[in-house]
């Protein structure tokens, strides 16, 4: 099937307005949640204060962004086959949008794991290098999808898999680590081992959500990667993470 022809992602248009419907749902809930964390922990440390906030801020560009391309495509472009071969630029930063918003989550996510782990250097360094490479990842998949989709076609093997794949490794190595410390700060009393287990629990959950998601848009892209899915799924893990 040749590349260039806009037939593939046109035929999958509406799985985008889908995306864009899963995704304001969990934006809703990451609003109220942002709401709740203000009003019960306002005296939390500054910094996480600062990134909790500029993680609402960006999920709400974010979220701008996937409107605007919906738009693009079902109502100001809607039988133009020239806006499907190249796709709006707010399509293309779906990547990067979602590599930063993974950014100061997993900056976060260190900073606890740091303080758990009494100043384990080693596995920070690491977590630190595998976050930047999917940042980079992330904004490599907007910049070539910002010259058209056949432009893209090109590579997208090599960017799109690449950020999806080390989006779900990089969940996991943080579920699992922050698990782990806090297995062993278990201290034998109920009341703060129940607390704790809830704490896992929801680490886990967290965890596996964002990785489905990944894992997902990873298949997506080696099953139909000339259609709209991967971004459809670039919609629902900026709101997943």
């Amino acid at each position: 099937m040749n590349v260039h022809s806009p037939t593939p992602p046109h035929a999958t248009i509406g799985v985008l307005f889908i995306g864009l419907g899963v995704a304001s749902v969990i934006y809703g809930i990451t609003c109220l949640q942002m709401v709740q964390y203000f009003r019960r922990f306002w005296g939390d440390y500054q910094i996480v204060k600062l990134g909790v906030a500029l993680v609402w801020i960006l999920e709400t560009v974010n979220t701008c962004l996937a409107m605007h391309a919906v738009l693009h495509y079902m109502i100001i472009h809607r039988t133009t086959g020239l806006s499907v071969t190249f796709p709006p630029w707010t399509l293309p930063l779906q990547a990067a949008s979602n590599a930063a918003i993974a950014g100061v989550i997993y900056g976060l996510f260190s900073w606890r794991i740091w303080i758990l782990s009494e100043r384990n250097w080693i596995l920070i360094a690491f977590i630190a290098f595998v976050g930047f490479a999917q940042f980079a990842a992330g904004c490599a998949v907007t910049i070539l999808a910002l010259g058209g989709f056949p432009g893209y076609m090109r590579y997208r093997r090599t960017t799109t898999l690449i950020s999806f794949a080390l989006t779900a490794f990089t969940d996991v190595i943080i579920s699992a680590c922050l698990c782990y410390y806090l297995q062993i700060r278990k201290t034998g009393n109920a009341v703060t081992g129940s607390l704790l287990n809830r704490v896992m629990i929801l680490t886990i959950n967290n965890g596996i959500l964002s990785s489905a998601i990944a894992t997902t848009g990873v298949i997506s892209a080696i099953v139909a990667p000339r259609s709209l899915f991967p971004f459809a799924m670039c919609f629902v893990l900026g709101k997943g993470e």
